[in-house]
């Protein structure tokens, strides 16, 4: 059995070792590339990587053929993106809450229910494979071969922990509506220094919620944050045209030093990121849950069988779920 912290610890592990191998060129690159190109095959792989995780938590869940099961799996994912955030593991969050968001997931009432009934404890962190409840053995299945029993309880109610449901709640709030509230925190976090007083923002990390004005590393960044952030500067000119001043004629070009203090801030804090490494054993079993094929890893198949597992009932221009 894996609890929410073992899985939030390998899945932040395999991520950070996907994400430190990236060169540095890569990044200040001109970005507009597709998943798959040869021009940045670290950063493509990076991307593929994000976009094949959530399609796992997804499909972990659609497995399930009961609302219970479905649900416990959900109360399950929430615990471990709460955890992914105590440690600073903010793309591995915006990939378990994005899964959580889709459409396949989101439209599950009763399995919301079940999930919703649960409660963990918040204040125990820390990468012990057995301390909570839940585990990850529930997504294997027969097809797999590992012949693991699967537990038949779950996640279980805690009288003084934190609720499925407020937890989520905050996750979202923390996160923002599709990573909106994050990406715009992290552009604050990607700040270059302050043009008046000289003082790097890059160490303390204010403009993170909940990081008490003193965030410190490791940190797994919101890479997609750092990279729209680099892509726009990317579109500006390297040069700057004088205009107006009588110093300089106007055919004269300088170049654009406020573009490049900007990109060299982004990428001294992505490279800060990627050298300071979390200290994390890897979980081979675990590993192997994250590596494995699923059944439903596209979002056709993905919201056919949710449709599936819950109906919707058709009744003239009104859809509703069949509770």
């Amino acid at each position: 059995m894996f609890g929410s912290n073992a899985v939030a610890n390998q899945l932040t592990l395999h991520l950070f070792y996907m994400f430190a191998t990236i060169p540095l060129v890569e990044f200040v690159a001109d970005l507009s590339f597709k998943v798959g190109d040869a021009n940045a095959p670290y950063l493509s792989r990076f991307r593929s990587l994000s976009e094949r995780l959530p399609s796992v938590i997804i499909s972990a869940v659609l497995e399930e053929g009961t609302p219970e099961g479905r649900g416990k799996l959900i109360a399950f994912f929430v615990e471990v993106a709460w955890r992914l955030k105590a440690i600073n593991s903010f793309h591995g969050l915006m990939l378990v809450v994005g899964a959580l968001q889709s459409n396949a997931i989101h439209r599950l009432k009763k399995s919301w229910e079940v999930a919703y009934g649960r409660s963990f404890a918040a204040n125990e962190l820390g990468g012990d494979t057995n301390s909570s409840d839940a585990d990850l053995s529930s997504l294997d299945n027969a097809s797999s071969g590992l012949g693991k029993e699967r537990d038949s309880e779950g996640l279980e109610d805690i009288d003084d922990g934190l609720n499925v449901k407020d937890a989520y709640a905050e996750l979202l709030t923390f996160c923002g509506i599709g990573g909106r509230k994050l990406h715009q925190e992290c552009h604050r976090l990607f700040a270059p220094p302050d043009d008046e007083t000289g003082e790097s923002r890059r160490i303390t990390f204010p403009a993170i919620p909940g990081g008490g004005g003193g965030m410190t590393m490791p940190m797994m960044p919101f890479l997609n944050s750092s990279l729209a952030l680099l892509i726009r500067l990317n579109e500006l000119s390297d040069t700057i045209e004088v205009d107006g001043n009588a110093h300089f004629t106007n055919e004269e070009k300088f170049l654009n030093l406020s573009k490049m203090r900007r990109v060299a801030s982004i990428v001294a804090l992505l490279r800060l990121c990627q050298l300071t490494p979390f200290e994390i054993e890897p979980n081979v079993e675990i590993e192997y849950y994250l590596l494995r094929d699923y059944r439903y890893m596209d979002s056709e198949s993905q919201y056919e069988r949710s449709v599936e597992l819950e109906p919707v009932i058709r009744c003239g221009r009104r859809m509703t779920m069949r509770i």
